[in-house]
C-alpha cells in the first residue's frame, strides 16, 4: 500500500457485489498520474472520488489494483496524544471548564454566589488551559498603603 496524491481523471461505475456487509458498488477510478484501480463503496452515489478533485488515496498495486480514500488520522504517534485541531481544542476546553466548575464548587463550600462560583471556575479554567497565572480584581496589587 502506498499513499499518494493526484487529481481524479475519471470515475466509472462498474457493477455491484453482494457480500457479508451487503451490496457494494464498484467503481473504476483513474488518476491523472496514471494510477487506475477499483474502489468499492457502500453508497451508490459515492463522494470520495469526484472527477477533477485532488485527493489523497491509498494505492494497492498488483494484478487487481485497488484505490481507497486516505484519511489523515489526528494522532501523534511519538507522544501518543491526539494532534491539536480546532474541534479538539473546543472539546478540551469543555472538559477543562467542567473540571474547573467542580473545583470551584469544592473551593466555595456553599458560601458563595453563582457569580462568584463562575468567576472562580473561569480563573481556574484559564490557568489550566494556558498555564498562565490569572490576575483578578482582588489581586491587582493596588494596595491601600
Amino acid at each position: 500500500m502506498e499513499v499518494k496524491k493526484s487529481t481524479v481523471k475519471s470515475v466509472q461505475s462498474n457493477g455491484t457485489w453482494d457480500g457479508k456487509f451487503g451490496t457494494m458498488y464498484k467503481y473504476e477510478i483513474e488518476m491523472t498520474n496514471g494510477d487506475t484501480g477499483e474502489y468499492m463503496s457502500k453508497s451508490e452515489s459515492q463522494d470520495k472520488f469526484k472527477q477533477g478533485a485532488v485527493v489523497d488515496y491509498q494505492y494497492y498495486a498488483g494484478d487487481y489494483p485497488k484505490i481507497k480514500p486516505h484519511f489523515e488520522k489526528n494522532f501523534n504517534q511519538s507522544t501518543g496524544q491526539a494532534k491539536q485541531t480546532s474541534n479538539n481544542n473546543d472539546t478540551q476546553m469543555q472538559i477543562i471548564r467542567q473540571s474547573s466548575v467542580r473545583t470551584a464548587v469544592e473551593f466555595c463550600n456553599k458560601d458563595c454566589t453563582i457569580e462568584e462560583l463562575i468567576r472562580d471556575a473561569e480563573i481556574i479554567a484559564q490557568y489550566c488551559y494556558s498555564g498562565q497565572h490569572p490576575t483578578t480584581k482582588e489581586s491587582n496589587n493596588d494596595l491601600p498603603f
